[in-house]
């Protein structure tokens, strides 16, 4: 087995960085694209989790605003936005903090 072929079977996860990950790659990204050990394998599903609930921070964030201008601030679509938007904060939180759980290179 030649040095490339071991590192081939290895986690991609932050492999062009100082903090490779040295597990045996098992499963890949959600994408079936970049091979990963069992744990990123679940990092990235989790991130990917994740981005979707970025993206509806970053809505409800402009639906606030907008919000705002229409001098709404305070009503009741106010106020459920504010809760939806502190729930996805939360989950955002979670996820993180499952994701560094996972990392073995943690």
């Amino acid at each position: 087995m030649t040095e490339e072929t071991i590192l081939d079977a290895l986690c991609q996860m932050g492999s062009k960085t100082d903090r490779p990950c040295l597990e045996l790659a098992t499963t890949t990204d959600v994408y079936g694209a970049v091979p990963l050990c069992a744990a990123h394998g679940k990092v990235s599903a989790l991130s990917r989790e994740s981005d979707s609930f970025h993206a509806v921070e970053e809505l409800l964030t402009k639906a606030l605003e907008k919000l705002e201008c229409w001098r709404d601030s305070g009503g009741a679509a106010d106020q459920i936005v504010r809760e939806a938007l502190a729930k996805a904060r939360e989950e955002i939180a979670h996820l993180d903090g499952e994701m560094d759980a996972l990392d073995p290179r943690m």
